[in-house]
């Protein structure tokens, strides 16, 4: 038997979302951008050779949606509208090179896993447990800094 047969290769949907078979390229870090958030050529190629694996959907990485919650530089932030045309690349190349592939935003707030070397981020939780990854105790937030993190993950959409 060949691959065709294989289900994972057949048509799929997740939450009426139609996909051209069932592969999914899991979210990460890319590190690709520029510090700015600028989109780069390395970025672009990474997304190209994604796409054209054959993959039916392609999740980006981490795509921050406040300047806070950056997480770790280069990497993509979408916390500002004027921001849009440094990711809308992304789409475009996997649409132009993935046949058929469709690209879903990992939107994200790095809370407190936010790395020293990055000094947009704050290291932020609902509460101040340190993270046991990073040992680094989050100045709590709010119940109305947790809304304002809640309504930019809205705005984003």
């Amino acid at each position: 038997m060949g691959r065709e047969g294989y289900r994972v290769f057949s048509e799929g949907e997740i939450a009426g979302l139609s996909m051209k078979n069932r592969l999914m390229r899991s979210g990460t870090y890319e590190g690709a951008m520029t510090r700015e958030g600028k989109f780069t050529p390395r970025m672009g190629e990474m997304y190209r050779r994604l796409a054209e694996g054959g993959s039916g959907i392609i999740v980006t990485g981490i795509m921050s949606v406040s300047r806070e919650g950056v997480s770790m530089s280069r990497q993509t932030v979408i916390y500002d509208d004027r921001l849009v045309s440094e990711i809308a690349p992304i789409a475009d190349t996997v649409h132009r090179y993935g046949d058929g592939c469709k690209v879903v935003a990992q939107m994200a707030h790095a809370g407190r896993q936010v790395f020293l070397e990055n000094r947009k981020g704050k290291c932020l939780g609902p509460s101040a447990v340190p993270c046991p990854i990073l040992k680094r105790k989050p100045r709590a937030l709010s119940t109305e800094e947790i809304r304002v993190v809640v309504r930019l993950f809205a705005d984003g959409i």
